[in-house]
């Protein structure tokens, strides 16, 4: 993993929560105004990524980022 930053193209409001919407239909939490995030991470993305693991790290390993992710390995490290 690298400490490369990613920064999103904009999207309107009514983009983001029609995607939102999308995301959480699409793994079964469509009657929810939310998914729950461990949730995502122990049972959805295991399913749908094959390969996917998380783990969550210290302050101390972390540096200054909150969170890092590798699409190359389905990997993604919380601090």
């Amino acid at each position: 993993m690298s400490d490369i930053d990613y920064e999103a193209k904009p999207l309107s409001r009514v983009n983001i929560r029609d995607f939102a919407t999308n995301v959480r239909s699409a793994v079964g939490y469509s009657k929810s105004p939310f998914i729950p995030i461990d949730d995502l991470l122990e049972f959805v993305l295991p399913k749908v990524l094959e390969g996917f693991s998380y783990d969550v790290w210290s302050e101390e390993e972390m540096g200054r980022s909150h969170g890092l992710a590798d699409p190359e390995t389905c990997t993604i490290i919380l601090r």
